[in-house]
């Protein structure tokens, strides 16, 4: 399977790019976790991950915390 993304140049012209191997990567070794979060009830989360410089960095060595306080 391959994914196509179709971008525009600065031509005008339509360039299609295609990342097979990527995607091939990601099926075999990824998992999408994704999260909604309400803007009024979640402000003081939403906020506290915009201050993060990664966000997936920030949640990831919090669930790590947690894993090990389990422990």
């Amino acid at each position: 399977m391959e994914i196509e993304v179709k971008m525009m140049k600065k031509t005008g012209e339509l360039e299609v790019i295609k990342y097979a191997a990527q995607d091939k990567y990601d099926k075999n070794n990824t998992v999408q976790v994704k999260m909604k979060l309400n803007k009024n009830t979640d402000s003081d989360i939403i906020e506290w991950l915009d201050a993060q410089k990664s966000k997936q960095g920030a949640i990831k060595e919090l669930i790590r915390n947690a894993i090990n306080q389990i422990k």
